[in-house]
């Protein structure tokens, strides 16, 4: 069961404007249980696929893209504060519930905390010792990727990425159940990984984790965000622009 596009959108407008009159403590801790949030499934994501070595790529992606889309339901379903989501603010911002100012504090602070929530994952799991010989191969290879991939192409993998993590996010609040939910926020994902998109949340926890490994240095995590977060945020407004023009009287 879902809603109307215009009762969503309304849905939407009272979101933003209650994420940018958020507190800051519970902005930064809801931002780093979003970080969490996404960095373990990003684990999880590293995990499956050293698992499926055997396996064609694609569809070692797949599979793994399913356990890796717990974070954005996780997100969801909990109220945390993801960066890459709040894009979606721009809606409320276009129907002036809110200033531009407030959503810049939102996406700085969120952003920052997100940050924040995948190094202490990446510390969690680089002392937990879990991170074995494969896995540490497969996390190397995916960051060397990552950070020396053009500059260009990174935002447009990043404006890729939020196109579909945004319309997980609109098509799961437009669901009333859980498991519609679920399935809105993991297709998108799944779809995300598959195609080879870049989400700045997940790649602060693989870069900052290949760091404490030695395996790429500190200024090769910002050459792959700064282009990955540009794109990301002109993604998330592709959505939130355009289902703001096409529902908005």
């Amino acid at each position: 069961m879902t809603i109307s596009k215009k009762e969503l959108l309304n849905e939407f407008y009272g979101i933003g404007k209650s994420k940018a009159n958020l507190n800051f403590k519970k902005i930064s801790l809801l931002a780093i249980f979003a970080g969490l949030f996404i960095s373990f499934a990003a684990f999880s994501f590293v995990v499956v696929n050293t698992g499926m070595q055997s396996l064609n790529k694609t569809y070692a992606k797949f599979i793994s893209a399913i356990c890796f889309s717990f974070g954005l339901f996780a997100v969801v379903v909990s109220g945390a504060e993801l960066f890459t989501g709040n894009i979606l603010m721009l809606q409320a911002l276009l129907k002036r519930e809110i200033s531009l100012k407030k959503v810049f504090r939102n996406w700085t602070l969120v952003y920052i905390f997100n940050f924040l929530g995948c190094i202490l994952t990446a510390v969690l799991i680089y002392f937990s010792g879990l991170l074995n010989s494969d896995m540490q191969k497969f996390l190397h290879n995916i960051c060397i990727a990552k950070t020396t991939a053009p500059f260009l192409e990174l935002i447009f993998r990043g404006i890729g990425c939020n196109i579909f993590v945004c319309l997980g996010v609109w098509m799961a609040f437009a669901c009333k159940d859980g498991i519609s939910k679920f399935f809105s926020c993991m297709i998108c994902i799944i779809l995300f990984i598959i195609c080879g998109f870049e989400h700045s949340v997940a790649n602060m926890f693989y870069l900052f984790l290949s760091f404490m490994k030695n395996d790429i240095t500190f200024i090769s995590i910002f050459y792959d965000l700064i282009p990955v977060t540009i794109g990301n945020i002109l993604g998330g407004a592709v959505v939130a622009v355009g289902y703001y023009f096409i529902y908005e009287d």
